[in-house]
This record gives C-alpha cells, sequence and structure tokens, in this order.
C-alpha cells in the first residue's frame, strides 16, 4: 500500500519547484483592459507566475506548503523556504489584488484557482500555528484569500445551478475546498452559505449516472466530488449515510468508478489531466471508503489500484502529466489508509474484480 514516504514527499517537492521555475509558456485568462496593459505574467501576477498558468502556480504553492507542514525536514525545505520567502510577500498580494481589482475581472480563477488559493491559504494558516517563519506568509497572503471568499458569496447569492463538470469549474471542489478554509479561519457566514447552497443543489440527488464517467479531458470526478462534499457537511453523523444510500450509483453503474481510466501518452496538455483523474479518485476513494458502508470494500481496493496506476506514470520525462499527478497525489497520500482485507464485506468481491 503507498503512504507518504520521504522520497515520495521529496519527488512531490522537486515536481513542484520544477514546475514553478517555468516562467514560459504562459496560458494567461484575464480580461484585458487595454492596448497598454503589461502583459509580462510577473507584472500582472508578482506572487503567482510561473507552472504554465495562475491556477496551477497557486496548486505548486499550495503543494510546497503541505509539503513543508507534513515533513519540516524535507530534503528540499531550505529551497522551499527560500522560493516561498521571496513569492509570499504583502507586495506580491497587493500586486495580485491590483490586477485583479476591475469589475470585468471579478470572475478570474473562479472555479478551480479559487479552489486552490483556498487550500493554499488553509495550509499557510495551519503552518503559521506552529512555525514562526511561516506567519509573514500568512499575513500576506490573507487578504487575497479574504476577497475570493467575498466573491464567491457574491456568486453564491444569485447562482442557480452548480457546475457539474469533471473540469476545473466544478462547483463541489471549489466549495469543498472553501468550506475547509472557512472552518480553519472561522468565516461562519461563508460556511452558513456553502451548506445552504450545497444541500439545494446536492441533497436530492439520486442513483448517480457514473456511467458518464470519466470525460475525455478530466480531472476530477464530478460524482465522487459531490459526495466528498456532501460528507464534510454532513459530518460523521447518519446523514451523509441517508444521503449516499440514495445518491449511490447502482449495479454495473458503479464499476465505472472503480477501474482507472486508461490514459493516453502524447504532448496533448489537455488529455493529460486524466493522470490528474487517477489521483483525484483515488484521493475521493480512499477518503470516501471509511463513510460508504456496503461499498467499503470496493472504495478501498479500487483507490489502491488507481495510486498504482497514478503513481507509475508519475515515472515520465512530461512535466505537466508530473505536475497533474503530485498535486492530487499528496491529497491521496494524506488519507489515512483503509485496509481492504480488514473489511468484512464478503459478497462483494464478486460485483467486480479489480485485480487486487
Amino acid at each position: 500500500m503507498y503512504s507518504l514516504s520521504a522520497e515520495i514527499a521529496a519527488l512531490f517537492a522537486q515536481i513542484a519547484l520544477d514546475n514553478l521555475a517555468v516562467r514560459f509558456p504562459w496560458q494567461s485568462d484575464l480580461v484585458m483592459l487595454g492596448a497598454d496593459e503589461p502583459r509580462d505574467p510577473a507584472r500582472l501576477h508578482p506572487a503567482f507566475h510561473g507552472a504554465d498558468d495562475w491556477a496551477s502556480c497557486v496548486q505548486m504553492h499550495w503543494l510546497l506548503v503541505a509539503l513543508l507542514r507534513r515533513d519540516p525536514a524535507l530534503p528540499l525545505a531550505r529551497e522551499m523556504h527560500a522560493w516561498l520567502d521571496v513569492r509570499l510577500t504583502a507586495r506580491n498580494i497587493v500586486g495580485e489584488l491590483t490586477t485583479l481589482w476591475h469589475p470585468a475581472r471579478h470572475d478570474f480563477g473562479r472555479g478551480w484557482g479559487w479552489a486552490w488559493m483556498f487550500r493554499l491559504a488553509t495550509e499557510v494558516q495551519r503552518l503559521a500555528q506552529s512555525k514562526l517563519y511561516a506567519r509573514p506568509w500568512n499575513d500576506a497572503l490573507a487578504p487575497l484569500a479574504d476577497e475570493l471568499a467575498d466573491r464567491l458569496k457574491r456568486w453564491l447569492a444569485h447562482v442557480t445551478w452548480p457546475l457539474r463538470e469533471g473540469g476545473e469549474g466544478n462547483s463541489a471542489f471549489l466549495l469543498l475546498s472553501a468550506h475547509e478554509w472557512a472552518g480553519a479561519v472561522g468565516d461562519s457566514a461563508l460556511s452558513a452559505l456553502i451548506r445552504d447552497r450545497s444541500l439545494a443543489w446536492y441533497g436530492t440527488d439520486r442513483l448517480y449516472p457514473a456511467r458518464f464517467e470519466p470525460g475525455g479531458e478530466d480531472v476530477l470526478s464530478p460524482g465522487l466530488m459531490e459526495a466528498m462534499l456532501m460528507r464534510r457537511l454532513h459530518g460523521g453523523s447518519g446523514e451523509f449515510a441517508a444521503w449516499w444510500r440514495e445518491f449511490c450509483p447502482r449495479g454495473d453503474d458503479l464499476v465505472f468508478w472503480l477501474h482507472p481510466p486508461h490514459v493516453a501518452d502524447g504532448p496533448d496538455a489537455r488529455v493529460a489531466r486524466l493522470d490528474g483523474l487517477l489521483m483525484s479518485r483515488a484521493w475521493c476513494l480512499r477518503s470516501l471508503a471509511r463513510d460508504v458502508g456496503p461499498q467499503a470494500e470496493l472504495f478501498a481496493r479500487a483507490a489502491q489500484v488507481h495510486l498504482h496506476a497514478a503513481m507509475r506514470r508519475l515515472d515520465t520525462d512530461s512535466r505537466l502529466r508530473r505536475r497533474w499527478g503530485a498535486g492530487f497525489g499528496l491529497l491521496a497520500l494524506s488519507e489515512p489508509i483503509v485496509d481492504p482485507a480488514r473489511l468484512a464485506s464478503g459478497g462483494l468481491r464478486r460485483v467486480v474484480d479489480l485485480g487486487v
């Protein structure tokens, strides 16, 4: 079974640093405001440029901070500290906010970028509770997280439906990440709003059609992410168990979550997102295995299979594929291991042969 060993943590740290060091190519999702506006990513995004785009850059910073919180003695800790000291400064975050101030940019980063920013801010806040060196990072980053929280509140107040996609707009992943941040910093208004909207959107979902997953460029499972969000909102109460009984795919539909999807090799960066899907599924399956009752053994075994497939694909020269795998890899390997052999659910093995 895979766990977050020192070797894997060092690999993830190197992947993050390698990606952050790449300034170009750069994909900008900014609405441009005039012909004389600067185009240099370092001027527009003084904290978060590199790693191909703004959201991916934020994700790689999250990976560095999350690794430091789990193991402050990593071999690359000095390089990680140095990078974060340079990027997570008050001046740089003011520069980020200055770029985002215009009303035409009110939705910049919404979805994927906001989700990883909330995760980054949560990790920095937790690290700062025990490590003095992280407190300047936390103080610098907080205004940007607060601004995105305000934007999320405004969006949730008027949006009618969630985005049920497997790509970067997925609403469940955003709300899961934001709810964790809101709990960490004590934003009870955002916590309540997320709960209200999530229950309205997802609370009566039934018989999820997992046969429609995955999409050809997915990085998330819409159904599993929805379950992760609802499990967080319901906590350890029986409410999640009752919701899950109605939501869980039936019969052959469930199989589409359990087998790792085939990921074609090649240079297409969007197809490479499926490497991230392998890891994000492993994270969800391993996490949910503790709370899905009759499906517990299947989920625990499927998590192992997905992790095995995903870890093998980190052995590649493709920087993009390694980036997609490492981000969700840390989430997957941070979940407590659920041993399928200890789950007494005898008949489940006959439903589908996972080969483990």
